[in-house]
């Protein structure tokens, strides 16, 4: 069950450099000074930023749209994710699920020095040449009908702005997710939040539950199939046998606020 100590809502806005920054050091080591944490909030943001430039320098028919719509945007969607990340311990195994422009993976790569496998649906996001240089594997694999245990095991999974775009029921791609964590492994989770001015998507189905269970022959479609409030969110983790430590709001765009995770496998 969620345990409701440990979940709590930021207010909205960018916070890499904000308080709640403060609090997350702090939780890992109380003696952290006010000059360490403004270090490791401008070495986060540096790192970001960084990434971000060299995903845009080698993006080739998309870097129009990343640098004109994608990029501007992205941080407000995940914007509680790198500090969460940047806490991880260095030289883990990281898989990046929905990485599309591979921006987290980038960042997680050298922000760790972590071992990461970016994984998407599709290839043509993908900076390819910069992952190469970056010793980033891409793999092109549908999560939602296909395994991952040829990938191995992980101490963390990045599965940001893909929730929304499950075609199948969320709990057996999620629990699947979470077998592929060791136990007490982190995963982290962005997608956008119903209950903000994203609102409910009706277009495919009126209610969570008729969404339909895995179907290889059924359409791909690339599209947002259900967008989640934060009950929802929390109900198919549970199910899925995660525990939720931490749900901040990041502030979004136009008013479109998002849900971040941190969750954890139970064992």
């Amino acid at each position: 069950m969620v345990a409701a100590s440990n979940t709590r809502r930021a207010e909205a806005g960018p916070d890499h450099g904000g308080t709640a920054l403060l609090r997350f050091f702090k939780s890992l080591n109380p003696f952290v000074s006010a000059a360490a944490y403004v270090s490791a909030s401008e070495r986060i943001a540096a790192c970001l930023a960084q990434a971000q430039d060299d995903v845009q320098a080698h993006l080739g028919r998309h870097k129009e749209y990343y640098i004109d719509e994608y990029r501007p945007r992205e941080n407000h969607y995940w914007e509680h994710v790198p500090r969460w990340i940047a806490g991880l311990p260095k030289r883990i195994r990281v898989l990046d699920v929905g990485a599309a422009y591979c921006t987290l993976a980038v960042f997680t790569r050298r922000m760790l020095d972590a071992e990461v496998i970016a994984l998407d649906t599709v290839s043509h996001f993908q900076p390819a040449a910069l992952l190469t240089a970056a010793g980033i594997r891409h793999v092109t694999r549908n999560v939602e009908l296909e395994e991952l245990s040829d990938l191995g095991t992980f101490e963390l999974i990045i599965f940001t702005e893909a929730l929304e775009h499950l075609n199948f029921q969320p709990v057996p791609t999620l629990r699947k997710l979470r077998g592929a964590l060791v136990p007490g492994g982190t995963l982290l989770l962005s997608t956008p939040d119903a209950a903000s001015n994203w609102g409910r998507t009706t277009k495919y189905y009126k209610e969570l539950a008729e969404i339909p269970a895995a179907d290889p022959s059924a359409p791909w479609i690339d599209d947002h199939l259900w967008q989640y409030d934060r009950a929802e969110l929390e109900g198919v983790l549970v199910q899925a046998g995660f525990a939720i430590r931490e749900i901040l709001i990041a502030s979004g765009n136009d008013g479109g606020t998002h849900l971040n995770v941190r969750a954890t496998r139970l064992a």
